[in-house]
């Protein structure tokens, strides 16, 4: 039987917790939603289907999951944040933004270098695709 004593200390310990995290707003969401897609035109990576999700993970502040393939993308933002971690400014959904469509623009190449067993031309379509992206970003 738990004794009254560790459900306080266990209430406390999820009350401490609790305290340094911050719920993402929905116009935070959107912000973050514009961001990804200036980067998105930047990168030229218009031939990409993008969707976009809030999840309630605790493991990281967003991620980019992605089909190769048929060029699918979920970029999930999570719904809170850890101020003590990061905190949750404008500036950092910002940034966030710009890291999960980083992941994007090299997720062909990261997904074929994960492959068991790969044509060397895919992996070498892939870095041409890469590196015209970068240079169209950086010769605007």
């Amino acid at each position: 039987m738990t004794s009254l004593f560790q459900k306080i200390l266990h209430f406390l310990k999820k009350e401490q917790l609790d305290i340094n995290m911050r719920k993402v707003s929905k116009r935070q969401f959107e912000l973050f939603k514009k961001e990804c897609k200036k980067w998105i035109d930047i990168f030229e990576l218009n031939n990409w289907n993008v969707a976009y999700m809030q999840n309630k993970t605790k493991k990281s502040f967003a991620y980019c999951h992605t089909n190769v393939t048929h060029y699918k993308a979920t970029i999930h933002l999570c719904k809170v944040w850890d101020d003590e971690v990061v905190k949750l400014t404008d500036e950092n959904i910002k940034k966030t933004a710009l890291h999960e469509i980083l992941h994007l623009l090299l997720s062909r190449l990261s997904d074929y270098g994960y492959a068991r067993f790969v044509a060397d031309d895919e992996m070498t379509e892939a870095e041409e695709e890469l590196v015209n992206k970068l240079i169209n970003v950086f010769h605007k």
